[in-house]
């Protein structure tokens, strides 16, 4: 089983309280394997989009991303409500006539809560990492653009508060495009 899973019972086991129990287990479980695929797939879509000069493709990577983050979002709100079901039908189980039972449910939650944290985390490190990446990209596109003719070169506080008012006035594509096009020349005629 991926992602250091829970073993199943068999078939004999599953019946019952603990069959439906296992189920919605094995549901969260699944969904916190999507996140983790889809994190995966995000990255190298992340490293595709910044290696990228087209625009049309990048729009497409564009696209595939927000897809992609979307199905995020709603396998994160799946899992919590999976987390959150098995959280309360555990508390619903009486302690001191199935102690067992109580203990399972309570060990699996918690062991499922940290997997979902994790995967988490995972997905946050893996956007901030490409954010990171894509405002060093956007100040390196700026010294190369708006270095002077002769020779001057922009301070690290003018580049950093440019790439600040280009990404948050989402202008950096104007910036992309005309780098862009300048490779793409570069490619055409070597």
């Amino acid at each position: 089983q991926g992602g250091g899973g829970v073993d199943m019972p068999d078939g004999a086991a599953m019946k019952g309280e603990l069959g439906e129990f296992f189920q919605q287990v094995g549901t969260v479980q699944q969904g916190i394997r999507g996140i983790e695929q889809q994190t995966e797939e995000i990255k190298a879509k992340h490293s595709e989009a910044l290696l990228n000069t087209d625009q049309e493709q990048g729009e497409a990577i564009s696209t595939e991303l927000d897809h992609m983050m979307n199905s995020i979002v709603r396998l994160s709100q799946e899992v919590k409500q999976g987390l959150r079901l098995i959280e309360e039908q555990t508390k619903l189980i009486d302690q001191a006539s199935k102690p067992a039972e109580f203990r399972i449910r309570q060990n699996q939650h918690q062991q499922l809560t940290n997997q979902f944290v994790t995967s988490m985390k995972a997905y946050q490190e893996a956007c901030a990492l490409y954010s990171q990446k894509y405002r060093d990209q956007v100040k390196r596109r700026i010294r190369t653009r708006l270095s002077s003719k002769d020779g001057a070169t922009l301070t690290e506080e003018q580049v950093d508060r440019y790439a600040r008012q280009l990404l948050d006035e989402g202008k950096e594509d104007a910036i992309f495009q005309q780098s862009r096009d300048t490779y793409a020349q570069i490619q055409e005629n070597p």
